[in-house]
């Protein structure tokens, strides 16, 4: 089951989110998009990016976030955001 310890920690950076500790988000999101990008699981792999770039901020950021909704929108998402809400909740 590859695909839980990814999960969890996907779980706990909305957590950390609800909280504002923005760091242990940014932590717990790397742990899962390595985690997802392991497991194969892209999708979420991605969402957990899109997450990390809104965190990261700035152009470094954006350029994270575009690129997780580019991979998203050529995979027939036509809601990345919403994709994103429902995959990696927590992020206000």
């Amino acid at each position: 089951m590859e695909w839980v310890d990814p999960l969890a920690a996907m779980l706990r950076a909305g957590i950390a989110a609800v909280k504002r500790d923005f760091d242990g988000a940014a932590v717990a999101l790397d742990k899962a998009i390595r985690g997802f990008t392991a497991a194969e699981m892209k999708l979420y792999a991605a969402a957990a990016r899109r997450r990390y770039g809104e965190l990261v901020g700035g152009e470094k950021g954006a350029s994270i976030a575009r690129a997780a909704t580019r991979w998203m929108r050529e995979e027939g998402v036509v809601d990345p955001a919403q994709m994103t809400r429902m995959l990696a909740p927590g992020f206000g």
